[in-house]
C-alpha cells in the first residue's frame, strides 16, 4: 500500500459522510413509485441509472467460533443470501442470477479471530482467483494493522471531531503539534474573547490568569494531595485542554489524552509569619513571571506551603480560559474528596463527569439567526459605549489594580430584603446600583454594560457539576427613568435581563456586529460580574485511618486576577456583601474608584430605606457630604459692611500714591493723580449731559489711555460704561446701544460717529474744563453693561452691578496677596468689548498696580506681547486663549523670559498640567501658573486655580479651582441638588458677582438667573456649562452642556486631544474642531502648528503619537499644518471660522483600489481567505467588511504564515490593507 493513512481516512471519512448509513439509498432506488408518478422523478431517475455494485462486503460482528469453522451447517446457510437475491452456482439453483459477483461475509468468533468468506459465482471467476484474491485482502488487512500498531501513525480523521470543522490537512497538523490529542472543538463565545486579549496582551502581562490562594489545617501527605489533584485533571477534559489558533480555520481547543499536574511542595515551617509572607508574595510574582504557553496544557499548577503546626498553604495558578467560578469549588470538592479517598486506600467514588463537549455541541445547535435579530432589536439606537468616569483618556489598560468595598452585615440584609420585595434577584439590584451610577456620570439615561452570566443551560442534564468555562459577557442596556420608582425600575430591568439571558450563548463578536456602534469598537468599557457558586458541600465519609492528614476545612484567602477591560466589578455574597472593582491605572486614579465604590454604598444603603424613591432622586452621597460640597463652593464669606466701591478705591490711590503710573500705553502714560483728575473732568462733563445713574454711556475707544479715562470718569458720574468696540458692522453697535440705554457717546474723534445717531457725543480729546463730580450711586444699580454672542445672533447686554464690579476687585486682591509680593502693573491685551478688559482695568487700579495696555494700533501678536511685558516691567498677565500663551513660549525661547511676571493666568482653556506648568516655565520662571473660570454674567472670574508646587498630577487635567473670595460655585443635578464628587452636573454661579440680568430681555434672564435654593433670596446663575468637583475639592471644567462634540456617537472634548496634542515636541500649538464638510459628514480635524520654522511636523506620525496616547475615536480624521500660525480674531481668541478646510483625499467611497505592494498583495489575499470574499481593496476597511476580535487572530496568524509580522493591535488601529501593510514587519 502507498498510502495506508490516506486510504483509511477515505474509507473511514467516506462512510461517516453517508447519511443515516446509507438506509435511504435502498429505499429511494428500489421501492419508491415509478419516476413518472413523483415530483422527484429527475432526481430517482438518475439514482436507477447508477452502475449495480459488484461487490457486497457484509459485516456480522461477532458470531460463534465453531460455525465460522463450518462446524454447523445450519448457521452458515443461515448468513447465505436469500435466494431471490443470491442463487448458488451449483445444484438445481444452478443458473440463477446473483445480485452481486462477489459477496463477502465478515464475522469475529468469539476467541476474536476475524473470519472472511467469499460467496462468487462459478459462472464468472474461478476457484484459484477467488482465492488468490481473498489471499490479497487478508495480506492488505495485515499490512493496514501493521501501520496502525505504528505509534507515529495517523490515527484520526476529520470525522472524528464534527464539531471542529477541519480537514485533513489540518488535522494531520494538530497531530503533530499534539500527538496526545483525545479531542477537538471550537472555542466558547467567552474562551474566543480570552484568547484574544491574552494574545493582544503586551509581553509580560498575564491577561486573564489567576492565582488562588487557600488555606487548611491539619497534616497532610502532599504525595497522596497531589495524586488527588492528577486523579481530579484527568477525570474532566476540560482541564486538559490547550488551544491552537494558527494553522486552523478558527481558533480550537484540543483536549489531551495525559497531562501532568505541575505540582511544586515548599516547607516554610521554619520561618515565622512575616517571613512567610515575603516568601508568599515572591512565590507569586515569580509564578506570574512563568505565564502559560495556551498550547501545552495543563494550563494550571498547583504550589502547596507547609508553614508548621499544621497550617498550610495551597496555590492553584489557572488560566480562566479553562473552567469558570461555578467550577473552581466543584473541582476543589472532589480533590477533597479523592484525597480523603487516598488516605483511606479506599476505592475512588467520584460519580460519572458530563465532559465540556456536550456543551461546545449544545452551543452549536442553537439558531445563530434567531439570537441576531433579537440583538439587533435589542442594541437598535445605541450607537457608542457609554463613557466612564475615567481620570484621563487611555489607549489600553493593561495595568491594573484592585479596590474592593465590602457591606455590613445589616447593610447586606437590608438589600436582600429590598430585593425579596420587588420579587427581583440581589444580582437585579447590583446591576441597578451600576446603572444609576453610570447613568449619573455619563449623563445619559439610556446607558449599557457588560453583564457575565453563568452561561449553563438548563437543558444540559448534570451541567451543575460540569467542569469549564460556560460563563458569557453580554451587553447589559438600561433605561435610567428618573421619575419611576426604584421598585418599579428594579422589576424592569430584571425583565429586560431575562429576556435577553435567553440568547446568552452568543459571543460577544456577534453581538456587536448587529450593533450600531462604529466597527472595531467595544460595545461597553464596564463589566458587572455577580457571582453565583454552588456551595461547596463534601458527602459524608468514615474517618480516615489517619485522623491526623486529613485536610480540613480549605478556605479561599485571595484571588488575584487580571482582565484588559478599564473597570470590572465582581460582585460576592457571603455573609456580606462584597464588590471588588479591578481597573486600568492608564485611566483610573485609585481614589477614584474608592469613591465609586463608596457612592454605591450610599445609594444601597439609600434604595434599602425607600424603595419608593424617584429614581432621579437616589443620593450618591451622604446629606452631610451634600452640605460639605455646599461649603466648599461657598466663598461668599459672612461681612455685613459690602466690599470698597472702585470708584472709591481709585480715590484712595490718588491720594495715598499720586505719583505712582496708574495706567500705560505705548508712549502715553498717566499717574493716578493726573487720571483722578482727568475722570473727574470727564465725570462732570457727563453730568451736565444728563449722566446719572442707569443711565448708559456708550465708549467708543481703542485700548489707549483715554479708554481708562473714560472707564473711571463714566463711574464717577454715576453712568453705565458701555463699550463699544471698533470694526462691530453698525447695525451690531446700534443695538448694542439700544441695550445698554446709552445717551451720551465718548469719541477721540477718530471713528466715524454712526453708533451715536441721535446721541450726545463727547470728545474727550477735547474736554472743556468743569468741576469734578462724584456721583452717590447705589451699589445695586449698573456699573457696565458687556455684551455676549446671543444664539440667535442678537448680542445681549449683560448688567454688572457697582457691588459686583467692587466684588470682584477685593477677590482678587485678596487672592494675589499671597502669590505676588512684587506689585507690578498688570497687562490689559483683551479687546475692549471683552468682559476680560473690564476686569484688567478694575484690578489693575483698584489693586493700586497700574494697567499696562497693549496699544491698539500694534495688534496682539506674541512679539508685541513679550515687548510690552519686558519693556515695562508687567507682573501679572491674563493671556488667553491657551494657544496665545503656548506661541509666547516658543517665542520666549529665542527671544528670552519674562522675568517680571509673577502670576500668569490662562482662562478657562484644557490644559494638561504638565504642559500649563512648562509653558508658563518657559515664558515666565519667576511666576505661578494660574487657570481662571469665569462668566460675563457673573462679574468676570468666579473661580481661580493657582498651580502651586505639588497640587496636581502631571497628566491630570488642570481644573478652574475654587471659587474666588464672595463667589459661590454649585455643581447641581437636573433636580437642583449637589451632585456627588466627581459626578458631572451643571456649574451655577451665586455671590455678589451675580449680575443684574440681561437688558431688555426678561424672559432669558428669568431662564437663566434662578432663585438660589439654599439661600432665600438669592440668585443663582446657570452658565450652561459641564463640571464636577475633583477628590481635592476643585472644580474641574467639562465644557459646555449643549455643545458637545459628538463623533460617530462619541462625546468628545477636542480640548484633551489638544492638550495631547501640546505634548508633540514638534508641535507648538494644536486646535482640534469638528467639521460638517467631510465626505463620511462630522468629522474632528487636527491643525497644528510647527514647534519652529525648520520642525519637521511629520502629520503620520503626529497621528501614531495620538493613537499611543488616546482612544482610537479621539484620534482625528484629518491633520493640518499651520506652518503662519493659527488665525486669531481682535481679542486673541482663536478665529475657528479662519481655519482652513482640509485638502480633499482619496475616500474609496466604495470604489475598489487594487494592492500596489507585495505587502498589501499579500495581506489583501488574507483578508480574502478569512472573510470569504472575492476581493478586498487597500482601502476597505475590516470592521466594516464583517471583521471582529476573533477573525483578527487569523488575520495575524496568517500574515504571519505569508512572511509578514503584524500584532493584533495593529489591526484594530490599521482598519485598512494599505494602512496595516505600512506597519507590517517581514517575520524574522
Amino acid at each position: 500500500l502507498d498510502d495506508p493513512t490516506q486510504l483509511i481516512s477515505s474509507v473511514k471519512e467516506h462512510l461517516r459522510g453517508v447519511p443515516r448509513r446509507g438506509i435511504g439509498y435502498g429505499l429511494l432506488r428500489h421501492i419508491t413509485p415509478e419516476p413518472d408518478t413523483t415530483e422527484n422523478g429527475e432526481q430517482l431517475r438518475a439514482l436507477r441509472g447508477l452502475p449495480t455494485p459488484q461487490v457486497l462486503f457484509n459485516y456480522m460482528g461477532a458470531v460463534d467460533g465453531g460455525a465460522a469453522a463450518g462446524e454447523d451447517s445450519d448457521d452458515l446457510l443461515a448468513r447465505q443470501l436469500p435466494d431471490e437475491l443470491a442463487g448458488p452456482s451449483t445444484g438445481p439453483e444452478k443458473g440463477r442470477a446473483r445480485s452481486h459477483l462477489l459477496q463477502i461475509e465478515a464475522s469475529q468468533t468469539d476467541d476474536g479471530r476475524m473470519v472472511f468468506e467469499w460467496y462468487y459465482s462459478a459462472n464468472m471467476h474461478h476457484a484459484d482467483t477467488v482465492q488468490r484474491l481473498a489471499d490479497g485482502h487478508v495480506s492488505a488487512l495485515r499490512e493496514l494493522i501493521g501501520h496502525c500498531l505504528n505509534p507515529d501513525a495517523g490515527a484520526f480523521t476529520p470525522s472524528d471531531f464534527p464539531l471542529a470543522r477541519v480537514d485533513q490537512q489540518t488535522l494531520s497538523g494538530l497531530e503533530r503539534v499534539a500527538p496526545q490529542m483525545t479531542d477537538v472543538y471550537p472555542l466558547a463565545p467567552m474562551q474566543q474573547g480570552m484568547l484574544f486579549h491574552v494574545l493582544q496582551a503586551p509581553d509580560g502581562v498575564g491577561v486573564y490568569w489567576a492565582q488562588g490562594l487557600y488555606e487548611f489545617t491539619g497534616q497532610v501527605d502532599a504525595a497522596k494531595l497531589r495524586r488527588a489533584w492528577q486523579l481530579v485533571v484527568d477525570r474532566h477534559p476540560a482541564l486538559r485542554t490547550g488551544f491552537v489558533w494558527e494553522g486552523v480555520p478558527e481558533p480550537l481547543q484540543v483536549v489531551h489524552a495525559n497531562v501532568t499536574v505541575p505540582f511544586e511542595v515548599h516547607d516554610w515551617s521554619g520561618y515565622d509569619e512575616n517571613e512567610q509572607r515575603v516568601r508568599l508574595d515572591g512565590l507569586l510574582e515569580s509564578d506570574r513571571g512563568l505565564g502559560f504557553d495556551l498550547t501545552e496544557p495543563p494550563l494550571l499548577r498547583v504550589y502547596v506551603m507547609n508553614r508548621g503546626d499544621g497550617r498550610w498553604w495551597m496555590v492553584w495558578v489557572l488560566f480562566q480560559g479553562l473552567c469558570d467560578g461555578w467550577s473552581l469549588p466543584v473541582v476543589l470538592d472532589e480533590v477533597h474528596t479523592a484525597y480523603d479517598g487516598l488516605l483511606r486506600g479506599a476505592q475512588l467514588e467520584l460519580p460519572p463527569v458530563r465532559p465540556y463537549r456536550d456543551f461546545i455541541q449544545w452551543l452549536a445547535d442553537q439558531d445563530p439567526e434567531v439570537a441576531r435579530d433579537f440583538w439587533r432589536e435589542y442594541l437598535a439606537g445605541f450607537d457608542a459605549p457609554t463613557p466612564l468616569p475615567v481620570d484621563r483618556a487611555a489607549a489600553d489598560h493593561w495595568a491594573q489594580d484592585r479596590r474592593r468595598l465590602e457591606l455590613t452585615e445589616g447593610g447586606t440584609r437590608a438589600l436582600q430584603a429590598l430585593a425579596r420585595r420587588a420579587r427581583v434577584t440581589l444580582s437585579t439590584v447590583i446591576q441597578a446600583g451600576w446603572a444609576l451610577l453610570l447613568s449619573r456620570y455619563s449623563g445619559q439615561r439610556d446607558v449599557v454594560f457588560g453583564l457575565t452570566v453563568s452561561g449553563r443551560p438548563p437543558q444540559l442534564s448534570g451541567m451543575e457539576s460540569m467542569v469549564g468555562l460556560f460563563i458569557n459577557t453580554l451587553p447589559l442596556r438600561a433605561d435610567v427613568s428618573p421619575d419611576e420608582t426604584f421598585i418599579e425600575w428594579l422589576r424592569r430591568l430584571q425583565d429586560t435581563q431575562l429576556e435577553a439571558q435567553r440568547f446568552d450563548f452568543t459571543s460577544l463578536s456577534e453581538i456587536q456586529k448587529a450593533a450600531h456602534v462604529s466597527p472595531g469598537t467595544p460595545l461597553f468599557d464596564s463589566v458587572l460580574v455577580v457571582g453565583n457558586y454552588p456551595q461547596e458541600q463534601r458527602p459524608v465519609t468514615d474517618e480516615p485511618d489517619d485522623p491526623g492528614q486529613e485536610l480540613g476545612e480549605v478556605g479561599g484567602l485571595d484571588s488575584i486576577e487580571q482582565s484588559n477591560f478599564p473597570l470590572m466589578l465582581a460582585a460576592d455574597l457571603d455573609r456580606t456583601l462584597s464588590i471588588e472593582a479591578e481597573f486600568s491605572t492608564a485611566a483610573f486614579d485609585g481614589t477614584t474608584v474608592e469613591r465609586l465604590l463608596g457612592q454605591l454604598e450610599v445609594l444601597f444603603g439609600a434604595v434599602a430605606a425607600d424603595p419608593e424613591m424617584e429614581v432621579g432622586r437616589v443620593p450618591l452621597q451622604s446629606a452631610d457630604e451634600g452640605r460639605r460640597l455646599l461649603r466648599l463652593g461657598d466663598a461668599a464669606g459672612a461681612s455685613a459692611a459690602g466690599p470698597m466701591p472702585v470708584v472709591e478705591r481709585v480715590r484712595l490711590w490718588a491720594q495715598m500714591s499720586p505719583d505712582v503710573v496708574a495706567v500705560v500705553c505705548g508712549d502715553e502714560r498717566l499717574t493716578f493723580a493726573e487720571l483722578w483728575e482727568r475722570s473727574g473732568r470727564l465725570a462732570g462733563v457727563l453730568a451736565g449731559q444728563g449722566v446719572r445713574a442707569e443711565v448708559g454711556v456708550g465708549v467708543a475707544l481703542g485700548r489707549s489711555v483715554d479708554l481708562v479715562v473714560a472707564f473711571v470718569g463714566v463711574l464717577r458720574a454715576g453712568g453705565v460704561y458701555v463699550p463699544l468696540p471698533a470694526g462691530y458692522p453698525a447695525e451690531r453697535l446700534s443695538l448694542m446701544a439700544a441695550d445698554g440705554g446709552v445717551e451720551v457717546v465718548i469719541t477721540d474723534g477718530t471713528r466715524p460717529d454712526t453708533e451715536a445717531a441721535g446721541r450726545t457725543v463727547v470728545r474727550i480729546d477735547l474736554l472743556p474744563e468743569s468741576s469734578a463730580v462724584d456721583a452717590v450711586v447705589d451699589e445695586d444699580s449698573a456699573a457696565y453693561v458687556a455684551f455676549t454672542s446671543g444664539s440667535t445672533g442678537v448680542p445681549k447686554g449683560v448688567l454688572v452691578s457697582h457691588r459686583g464690579l467692587a466684588g470682584y476687585a477685593a477677590a482678587w486682591e485678596e487672592t494675589l496677596a499671597g502669590l505676588d509680593d512684587e506689585r507690578g502693573p498688570m497687562l490689559s491685551m483683551s479687546g475692549v468689548g471683552f468682559d476680560v478688559s473690564v476686569g484688567d482695568l478694575t484690578r489693575g487700579l483698584c489693586l493700586g498696580r497700574g494697567v499696562v495696555l497693549l496699544p491698539e494700533t500694534e495688534g496682539v501678536s506674541v512679539e508685541t506681547l513679550h515687548e510690552v511685558i519686558a519693556r515695562h516691567r508687567v507682573g501679572i498677565a491674563e493671556i488667553v486663549p491657551g494657544v496665545l500663551l503656548r506661541e509666547l513660549a516658543a517665542w520666549a525661547r529665542e527671544a528670552g523670559c519674562l522675568d517680571s511676571l509673577r502670576v500668569v493666568i490662562s482662562g478657562t482653556d484644557v490644559w494638561r498640567w504638565d504642559a500649563l506648568v512648562g509653558a508658563v516655565g518657559t515664558v515666565a520662571p519667576n511666576a505661578v501658573p494660574g487657570n481662571v473660570y469665569g462668566v460675563t454674567e457673573a462679574a468676570i472670574d468666579s473661580l481661580f486655580m493657582p498651580l502651586t508646587d505639588g497640587a496636581g498630577a502631571d497628566d491630570s487635567l488642570v481644573p478652574v479651582g475654587r471659587p474666588l473670595p464672595g463667589a459661590r460655585a454649585l455643581v447641581l443635578d437636573e433636580h437642583m441638588q449637589p451632585t456627588a464628587i466627581g459626578v458631572p452636573g451643571e456649574l451655577f454661579i451665586g455671590g455678589g458677582g451675580v449680575a443684574r440680568g440681561y437688558a431688555n430681555r426678561p424672559e432669558l434672564t428669568a431662564e437663566r438667573f434662578l432663585a438660589d435654593p439654599f439661600r432665600p433670596g438669592e440668585r443663582l446663575y446657570r452658565t450652561g456649562d459641564r463640571a464636577r468637583w475633583n477628590a481635592v475639592g476643585n472644580v474641574e471644567f467639562l465644557g459646555r452642556v449643549d455643545e458637545q462634540v459628538k463623533i460617530r456617537g462619541f462625546r468628545i472634548e477636542p480640548g484633551e486631544i489638544e492638550a495631547a496634542l501640546a505634548e508633540h515636541p514638534a508641535v507648538r500649538d494644536a486646535i482640534v474642531v469638528a467639521r460638517d464638510d467631510g465626505p463620511g459628514g462630522k468629522r474632528l480635524v487636527a491643525y497644528l502648528v510647527p514647534g519652529s520654522a525648520d520642525a519637521d511636523l511629520d502629520v503620520a506620525e503626529a497621528r501614531e503619537f495620538l493613537r499611543s496616547r488616546l482612544p482610537g475615536y479621539m484620534v482625528p480624521a484629518a491633520f493640518v499644518v499651520l506652518d503662519q500660525g493659527l488665525p486669531l480674531t481682535a481679542n486673541g481668541k482663536v478665529d475657528r471660522r479662519a481655519l482652513p478646510a482640509p485638502e480633499a483625499v482619496a475616500e474609496p467611497a466604495g470604489e475598489y483600489l487594487p494592492p500596489r505592494t507585495a505587502a498589501e498583495r499579500a495581506l489583501a489575499e488574507v483578508w480574502q481567505q478569512v472573510l470569504g470574499l472575492e476581493r478586498v481593496g487597500v482601502e476597505d476597511n475590516f470592521f466594516e467588511l464583517g471583521g471582529d476580535s476573533i477573525l483578527s487572530l487569523q488575520i495575524v496568524a496568517r500574515a504571519r504564515a505569508a512572511g509578514l509580522r503584524v500584532e493584533i493591535a495593529d489591526v484594530f488601529a490599521r482598519q485598512t490593507v494599505a494602512a496595516l501593510a505600512a506597519v507590517a514587519r517581514e517575520v524574522d
